[in-house]
């Protein structure tokens, strides 16, 4: 059996996005499968319990204060993978890291009632809003804006 490159098993993920509609948690599920976790091939690592710089102030004025973030994160929170690749590249970030970093960052760090659903979301957006664990405060705090 080949080893499939890094551009070959993200080539394979948004393939599956684009052709049968998976979520991002399924695409979660497919990189792992297809070995594109921690320790392979995905270089640098993205730290754990952290979010990339151009995502940190859309994620917390939606997490704190219910502000309908940008399409990349709205479409990463909504667990819709192809809207999510395509708006995170167009955005200048790394497109599978950075969405890859982010459901990282949501999985870990905050209360499922914020993310996973575009009805989750509206809901998360229409308040009362539920506390960020302090791994997820520090995260925001130490992203970039």
């Amino acid at each position: 059996m080949t080893e499939l490159t890094f551009e070959q098993r993200i080539a394979a993920l948004q393939d599956a996005a684009e052709n049968g509609g998976c979520s991002v948690g399924h695409a979660i599920a497919a990189a792992a499968m297809l070995g594109v976790t921690h320790g392979a091939g995905m270089q640098p690592q993205p730290e754990p319990g952290t979010v990339p710089d151009w995502a940190a102030g859309g994620l917390k004025r939606y997490l704190h204060d219910g502000i309908r973030p940008g399409s990349g994160l709205l479409a990463i929170l909504r667990n819709d993978l192809r809207e999510a690749m395509g708006r995170c590249c167009e955005m200048g970030g790394e497109g599978a890291r950075d969405v890859w970093q982010i459901v990282n960052y949501l999985y870990n760090d905050v209360p499922s009632p914020a993310w996973g659903s575009p009805e989750k979301v509206q809901r998360w957006l229409e308040g009362p809003r539920i506390a960020l664990s302090p791994e997820g405060e520090k995260a925001l705090r130490e992203a970039g804006p």
